[in-house]
């Protein structure tokens, strides 16, 4: 069963497309496209380490309660 379990990585990549996705849903108004993209973009530039450490430590949590 813990074979199944997400990892940090592919959920953040899941994470990520789904805000990119969204992003270019054109029944979103713009202002709210542009804000997904970027923060899309943060999460695949320098970000990308923190929220790795957020997921796990996360998942750590979620395992334990």
């Amino acid at each position: 069963m813990a074979g199944q379990w997400p990892t940090p990585e592919n959920m953040l990549e899941r994470l990520i497309a789904a805000l990119e996705a969204a992003g270019e849903d054109e029944s979103v108004a713009e202002p709210e496209r542009s804000k997904l993209k970027q923060v899309a973009l943060g999460l695949r530039g320098a970000a990308y380490q923190v929220a790795i450490g957020a997921l796990a430590s996360a998942g750590g949590h979620m395992l334990s309660s």
